[in-house]
């Protein structure tokens, strides 16, 4: 079964069994390793980019992140 195919089996179920659908995936020790493994890669691209002068100014910073859905403004 594909990941399309996962997430449309997944859109039927009801919203509870969504739910602990998406809590399973959350504590699944595969899923957080390959998240630990992502944020540490991004972290290490960061300081390389740091290390080579590839920087933004603060003001940048903070418009990009308020730009971001996630935070709901």
């Amino acid at each position: 079964m594909t990941v399309e195919q996962l997430k449309a089996e997944a859109a039927k179920l009801p919203p509870g069994d969504r739910y602990a659908l998406a809590e399973w995936i959350e504590e699944n020790e595969d899923v957080r390793a390959l998240r630990h493994r992502s944020l540490v890669q991004e972290i290490e691209l960061g300081l390389e980019q740091a290390d080579r002068g590839d920087l933004l100014e603060a003001d940048e910073v903070f418009a990009r992140l308020r730009a971001l859905p996630e935070l709901g403004r």
